[in-house]
């Protein structure tokens, strides 16, 4: 505790000793405080970091980057947003993404990266599972189908590709019929 001017009694605002598990609730003061200690440089002083810190909360406040719970923020969505920010220098610190890792998966359709997102229960995993497993059923239908109208079309390829060479030969003149 220190006293300001008027000999009141405040309390000084200081990061958590000890790092918040991901779940854990940490109010808006405290999130600058804690982000700035780990974020600031040895040459600047912590009430600047904190300020600074605490700038960025409020502008991904007012973007939808951040959203409060009951005043404060969940410590994990908190520093997931603060690992975009500062990966290097939050690295360690526990977070909560919105997608875990393994259920997150990417495929390329040509050159666009698609992105799928599995949910987390066992039995949405299931029924995801069986849902993909028919759709490929049906994908593996359409190219079959596909297929054979390419195989019966082939032919007729092949004789527009000569008729086209022919009349290039012939300077675009029609060949007399025999």
């Amino acid at each position: 505790m220190t006293k300001n001017r008027r000999s009141r009694i405040r309390p000084r605002i200081v990061a958590p000793e000890v790092t918040p598990s991901a779940s854990d609730w940490i109010s808006q003061v405290q999130a600058a405080s804690f982000i700035a200690e780990h974020v600031k440089p040895d040459y600047e002083k912590r009430r600047a970091a904190r300020d600074k810190v605490a700038k960025r909360i409020a502008y991904a406040l007012e973007t939808g980057h951040l959203r409060l719970s009951d005043g404060g923020f969940i410590f994990g969505e908190l520093t997931a947003w603060a690992v975009e920010k500062w990966p290097r220098e939050l690295a360690g610190i526990p977070r909560i993404s919105t997608l875990h890792p393994s259920a997150v998966s990417i495929s390329m359709v040509g050159h666009t990266p698609r992105i799928i997102a599995i949910s987390g229960t066992l039995a949405e995993c299931q029924s995801a599972l069986q849902a993909a497993q028919l759709r490929i059923g049906d994908l593996e239908d359409e190219l079959a189908a596909r297929q054979q109208e390419l195989e019966r079309l082939r032919p007729l390829a092949d004789r527009c590709l000569r008729n086209v060479e022919t009349n290039r030969l012939n300077g675009g003149r029609r060949t007399p019929k025999v």
